[in-house]
């Protein structure tokens, strides 16, 4: 079966409040059309941090009740881990070890473990320093892409440089100084209307920002972009990463990290949110799931907006919170 992924206020409202023969009704209906209901890290994470006990423990139970333990799909950070590690030990086997599966299995067990806990009554989940300032970050980089003083055109403005150069322009913004490569012009439209060429830059561009910070650098132990790191050989430096992924990436490679990519800049849309991890998170999902179900409609009008539909995958639907929420749950299914 191919996996049916829900967001949290479905979960929450929708799901938790309606009565056990239409919870029933519901998961039967998804198997009659080749669907299984899942869960995710990242729902976790938020159904952890819902400030009511009662709430809080209601909604895990009901993702026990509805999922369990077999529901849980592939956390993002593994299926980026192998999604990126694939497309490398494509071309250079010599660079790529095989999948951490021992560090897997241990996760997926912790992670299983932290669901049962949250039905069982476990406390709120603090957000950690790290993912409080990966917040901080993100706000600062939707307000330049909105504002427009990050390049809004870098093909334009890296075409033809080597990769050598681009890793010095990704180190010089990595470590907060100007951006050494090309100028930066005045943006006069969303950053979503760029072409196809400038998205496939962008790609490389975030591709390099997320690893070469950690091959750098050593990563803290729980940094979930170790289950990249850990798998590449010693000779596999930044410099050795960076032509690669400038010179031989391509389109098809490293589908779901598209997609995240493709909703932060269409999340510019809007005035910066805290949740706007969390909705690119559960967008991510979309490279492994068949069917999206959200209530939220700034999130899905990113999802359907025509700018952004050649790189997200149009597998989603919205539904409504209101009184014919769970009718229209059931109407997503048809």
């Amino acid at each position: 079966m191919d996996w049916l992924h829900v967001d949290t206020n479905i979960w929450s409202e929708l799901l938790r409040r309606a009565s056990r023969p239409d919870r029933r009704d519901f998961v039967q209906l998804a198997r009659d059309r080749g669907l299984r209901l899942g869960w995710t890290v990242d729902l976790l994470r938020e159904v952890g941090r819902t400030r009511d006990g009662q709430s809080r423990r209601e909604i895990a139970e009901t993702i026990v009740e509805l999922s369990g333990d077999e529901g849980l799909i592939l956390p993002n950070h593994f299926n980026f881990a192998r999604e990126l590690c694939d497309a490398l030990g494509r071309d250079h086997p010599d660079l790529v070890h095989g999948p951490l599966e021992r560090e897997e299995r241990y996760c997926l067990k912790h992670y299983r473990s932290l669901l049962w806990g949250l039905a069982g009554g476990s406390a709120v989940v603090q957000p950690s320093t790290e993912e409080q300032a990966v917040i901080v970050q993100d706000s600062s980089m939707h307000a330049r892409l909105r504002g427009g003083s990050y390049n809004p055109r870098p093909y334009r403005t890296l075409i033809g440089q080597p990769s050598s150069e681009v890793l010095r322009y990704m180190r010089a913004s990595l470590a907060g100084t100007l951006p050494a490569v090309g100028a930066f012009p005045t943006q006069r439209s969303p950053p979503i209307h760029i072409s196809a060429m400038d998205f496939e830059v962008r790609v490389k561009l975030e591709l390099l920002r997320a690893i070469v910070e950690v091959i750098d650098t050593a990563p803290p132990e729980d940094d979930a972009r170790n289950f990249v790191t850990r798998r590449l050989a010693p000779t596999c430096t930044a410099e050795v990463f960076a032509n690669w992924v400038w010179t031989k990436l391509r389109p098809e490679d490293v589908p779901a990290f598209r997609i995240a990519v493709a909703v932060s800049l269409g999340q510019t849309l809007h005035a910066f949110r805290p949740s706007n991890l969390a909705d690119r998170d559960h967008s991510e999902v979309l490279g492994q799931a068949r069917l999206f179900l959200t209530a939220d409609r700034k999130l899905a009008e990113v999802l359907g907006h025509r700018k952004l539909r050649q790189w997200i995958p149009q597998r989603w639907r919205h539904v409504s919170l209101g009184t014919k929420g769970f009718r229209d749950l059931i109407g997503a299914l048809a």
